[in-house]
């Protein structure tokens, strides 16, 4: 139809169109913001923490993520030294040496299983994840499935476990800096997002109509059993979710935080960024989501594809162009508006206070930006990301090394105060792990 109209009359329909997506968005996106806020139903009394528990990180185990598996480990051995941990590499990565001799060392705290060359169900981390359901899960047990750059910062969950139906649990991510202070203040509107729109989806629906982040996810392993992660998926996390819908498992919010590391850079937040929109875009084109995740996911992506018009329409609005908006459209786009301040200040005030909120309003010009770029960085790294799994830069410094190169841990916001455990920071310090101490020790995969 666009291909019969003059390219006067074509614009403006394109532009319409746009700015009918962004109210859509903003319309969504506050009421899910307003019912996260309702009181939450009574729960029951803390119970005991649940001991039938195993946690699983999956791992490409390259040079670009020792570091984070190394701080990874050691963080889950300290918070939860009683509960089976297992570490999943490919058959091939470089970081096995040193982690096969580990894992057979005394104490080492973990079992690793290694995903052979031959094994072909799945692809890229549903892969590792496929292999270890097939392998080693049992229905009568519960899975804490963690990146190698996240794990929990409390031990709430643990006595979550039975409330309600719920066979699946989400949290809420916490990101802690990497080596961008930029790509922090981006990532800053994944906690924003869980505790407004997934909380809402989670503890009020219990269906993940906004997906879920698969930097934590526990599960039933009844449940794993039923679905796997036999996908081809970028967004194998979302597809999950997309499973659990058709099947009508009840999913529940856990008021557990966790930590996750956001990107080394820039260009790893835009590679990270872009690999989850294109592959949720390709999934909805391959119909592999029911209608309300496609639609909510859709439409996320969607704002991504368009967030450079956007980043630069602001400005001419703000310059007298508020008249071009429909009457209609301009609430609900000034509404849209604060909650997107509200989603960049957020965690950052929470964590760092008065100077986290100055911060956060100084750099965002900058963090808008870069959110805008993502999209152009794709389209030019299309092929790329399409051609399979993405690993970003997860070192803990300049030079990589781990969490005794003097960073600090992780701090936890303070509305979230820790009730099941010790802040982080109190934790006993455990000696280096070693993936990391010889550069030289992971040059060559085993």
């Amino acid at each position: 139809m666009l291909l019969h109209m003059s390219p006067s009359a074509a614009g403006g329909v394109c532009v319409y169109a746009v700015i009918g997506l962004w109210v859509v968005a903003a319309l969504s996106n506050t009421a899910s913001a307003l019912l996260a806020l309702l009181p939450r139903k009574s729960r029951a009394p803390s119970r005991p923490a649940r001991r039938d528990v195993e946690f699983v990180i999956v791992s490409k185990a390259s040079s670009r993520v020792l570091g984070a598996l190394e701080e990874t480990i050691r963080r889950v051995r300290s918070l939860f030294p009683e509960y089976k941990l297992w570490v999943i590499v490919d058959e091939g990565s470089e970081g096995i040496p040193v982690l096969r001799a580990l894992s057979a060392s005394p104490g080492a705290g973990f079992q690793l299983v290694v995903v052979p060359g031959w094994y072909e169900r799945g692809a890229y981390k549903a892969r590792a994840l496929n292999y270890f359901i097939e392998e080693h899960v049992r229905e009568d047990r519960w899975y804490v499935l963690l990146d190698d750059d996240s794990y929990p910062l409390d031990r709430r969950f643990l006595h979550e476990l039975d409330e309600g139906e719920a066979l699946v649990y989400s949290g809420v991510l916490a990101p802690r800096r990497g080596r961008s202070l930029l790509a922090w203040l981006a990532d800053a509107t994944r906690f924003y997002g869980d505790v407004t729109r997934s909380r809402f989806a989670l503890r009020r629906l219990g269906k993940p109509i906004f997906g879920l982040h698969g930097d934590f996810l526990v599960v039933h392993g009844s449940v794993l059993k039923a679905i796997g992660f036999n996908t081809d998926s970028l967004a194998e996390d979302t597809w999950f979710a997309a499973r659990l819908i058709e099947r009508g498992v009840r999913v529940a919010q856990s008021s557990s935080l966790v930590s996750i590391l956001s990107p080394g850079s820039v260009v790893d937040l835009w590679r990270q960024r872009g690999r989850w929109n294109v592959g949720v875009l390709r999934d909805i084109v391959k119909g592999r989501y029911p209608a309300t995740l496609a639609f909510f996911k859709g439409l996320e992506a969607l704002l991504w594809l368009t967030a450079p018009l956007l980043y630069f329409g602001v400005p001419l609005l703000a310059r007298g162009g508020l008249h071009l908006l429909p009457p209609a459209a301009r609430l609900p786009l000034a509404l849209g508006g604060v909650l997107a301040l509200l989603a960049y200040t957020l965690y950052p005030t929470l964590t760092m206070g008065l100077q986290g909120l100055l911060l956060s309003l100084a750099a965002l010009p900058l963090t808008t930006l870069v959110e805008a770029l993502s999209t152009l960085y794709s389209a030019v790294k299309l092929r790329e990301l399409l051609s399979g799994f993405i690993v970003i830069d997860k070192s803990l410094s300049p030079a990589g090394g781990s969490l005794e190169a003097g960073h600090p841990a992780p701090t936890t916001p303070a509305l979230y105060p820790p009730l099941h455990a010790r802040p982080l920071g109190d934790l006993p310090r455990l000696p280096p792990l070693g993936l990391t101490s010889n550069p030289s020790s992971t040059a060559k995969p085993g």
